[in-house]
């Protein structure tokens, strides 16, 4: 069934409600598009605020407050809301196909639908607790935790992927499970250092962190095959796993293979400097399931959070028939990883930071993004 457009106006459709879309959200209630109407599509009305989960998982927030409610946001900025899940694009008619059946006419497209966990390592998709996307997550990782806070025998629990979202979550997890009646074994497999590319002096704090609660960074395993027990590494070895928990980088949405956009060897859509599909000049892209060939960048949040402001104004050029805007993504950022307990370490550039203060202004920085977005 092809959604009817309303008389005389133009339709801005947005799929996906990440960071991006939800500040272009807000943004778009103080500098509307003229004569466009604006549809977000997202598979649920709560979206996850990355930046809280380990503290979602620690118990230091509840649900609500770690996800933007975009029904509450469609509503406050007159925008529609359609709960569903993409399942192909066509880009030559400018067509949404959901996998309930409709069909969603756009005028103006942009795709703001992350990335999907990459489960082909043998085992991983039968053995393995992917983190994304959270909302099967979490009641997954609630079930675990419900287990594992009663189990009178000592379990394994292993965190794949040594990036910052792994380190944080092995902390999170050792936290939670505190008051447990024995103390479980928490290890982070990564298949080079923990978050390898920062500071030196920051590394040095969190393997200082990693020896005072326990958890054992088993560096330099690269993971091959998960059993039902144990994780194996390319060269054979074993590390004992009774619960894996996956935080590896994600993979593209399979879906976009099949469509008419121009994507990277990885499954990733290219994209303009003005964040503009290389193939259609009216399909955007941004966030985790975007590329930027003139200048590509790790995925992590605090990208997707800075192309708001580029895709609003670009939107409105491209109504006008202006020339577009560029998006330079920055090259430093400050990165703050919470280390389970109301602690954390950070780093900008060469600069490092850890201790409870620092926790303290993350916590702030993360409940001030959130009171910025309505609540039903």
């Amino acid at each position: 069934m092809l959604m009817a457009e309303q008389p005389g106006s133009l339709t801005l459709l947005l799929l996906g409600g990440g960071h991006t879309h939800a500040l272009l959200l807000l943004a778009l209630a103080r500098d509307p598009l003229p004569n466009v109407r604006v549809v977000l599509v997202s598979e649920r009305p709560l979206s996850p605020y990355s930046g809280m989960l380990p503290g979602l998982v620690a118990g230091h927030y509840q649900y609500e407050e770690a996800h933007i409610d975009l029904l509450a946001l469609c509503r406050q900025v007159g925008a529609e809301f359609v709960e569903g899940r993409v399942k192909g694009l066509d880009c030559s008619r400018r067509v949404a196909h959901l996998e309930n059946g409709e069909a969603l006419h756009y005028d103006y497209l942009s795709l703001n639908i992350g990335a999907v966990p990459d489960l082909s390592t043998p085992g991983a998709s039968d053995y393995a607790i992917p983190v994304k996307p959270i909302a099967d997550f979490w009641p997954r990782w609630r079930e675990a935790y419900a287990s594992l806070s009663v189990d009178p025998e000592v379990r394994n629990i292993v965190v794949v992927g040594g990036g910052a979202g792994g380190v944080e979550l092995a902390f999170a997890i050792a936290y939670a499970l505190q008051s447990a009646p024995v103390v479980h074994q928490v290890s982070l497999a990564a298949r080079n250092a923990p978050v390898a590319d920062y500071p030196k002096r920051m590394r040095r704090w969190l393997q200082r962190r990693f020896d005072q609660r326990g958890v054992i960074a088993l560096t330099d395993f690269n993971v091959a095959e998960v059993a039902s027990d144990r994780l194996i590494d390319d060269k054979g070895r074993t590390a004992p796993a009774d619960h894996v928990f996956w935080c590896t980088q994600g993979k593209a949405a399979p879906w976009l293979s099949e469509t008419e956009l121009s994507l990277t060897a990885e499954g990733f859509i290219r994209v303009t400097p003005s964040l503009q599909s290389i193939a259609f000049p009216e399909v955007f892209a941004v966030g985790d399931c975007a590329w930027i060939d003139a200048s590509p960048t790790p995925r992590a949040g605090v990208y997707a959070v800075r192309q708001a402001p580029f895709l609003l104004d670009n939107l409105h050029r491209l109504l006008r028939g202006l020339p577009m805007r560029a998006y330079r993504p920055q090259r430093r950022f400050l990165s703050l990883l919470a280390c389970g307990g109301r602690d954390a370490v950070g780093a900008r550039g060469r600069i490092s930071l850890a201790g409870q203060w620092v926790w303290r202004w993350k916590d702030s920085i993360d409940r001030r993004f959130m009171r910025r977005f309505p609540h039903s």
